[in-house]
């Protein structure tokens, strides 16, 4: 006599059965009514509990510096004062793991707010640098200066808009 054997609800629930138990159930998704395809002819095929990966939710922008600075996760771009500011890659890394809000990532906040101050301090000396150059070169650039501005991040020039 053969034995019998009780298949778990949850193997059988809407209609599929589970891999493990072999029963030969329809999947409500699976018709075998189509019409015939051509050989060669795909079909759409769909997968039951099946999703498409969501991206981890970032904000449009990460404002910072009482709004003197803004950074914009998809173009991994960092304005200060409306201008843009080259960053090194490790600087734009720690600025995108900010970005994702993760909270338990006050050591990475508090070492890429140190790679922050450095980077824009050499940024806006840079800045100045060739600015004062261009100053007593006489240049066309020098015409475009506006007045150095003192912010919380140090001092700087802003080239005009």
């Amino acid at each position: 006599m053969l034995k019998q054997y009780q298949i778990p609800a949850r193997c059988i629930s809407a209609g599929r059965a589970c891999h493990h138990h072999g029963v030969g159930l329809v999947s409500p998704r699976t018709s075998y009514d189509a019409k015939p395809q051509a050989h060669g002819a795909r079909t759409a095929m769909t997968t039951p509990g099946l999703t498409t990966a969501a991206k981890p939710a970032t904000r449009k922008t990460f404002t910072f510096w009482s709004g003197h600075a803004v950074f914009y996760p998809e173009t991994k771009m960092l304005k200060v004062d409306g201008s843009r500011v080259r960053l090194a890659p490790e600087v734009t890394n720690l600025l995108l793991q900010l970005a994702s809000g993760d909270p338990a990532r006050t050591h990475s906040k508090r070492v890429l707010m140190d790679a922050l101050d450095i980077n824009l301090e050499n940024t806006l000396r840079a800045r100045a640098g060739k600015l004062r150059r261009a100053l007593r070169a006489g240049s066309k650039e020098s015409q475009t200066l506006e007045d150095p501005v003192r912010s919380e991040y140090g001092i700087g020039y802003v080239l005009a808009k």
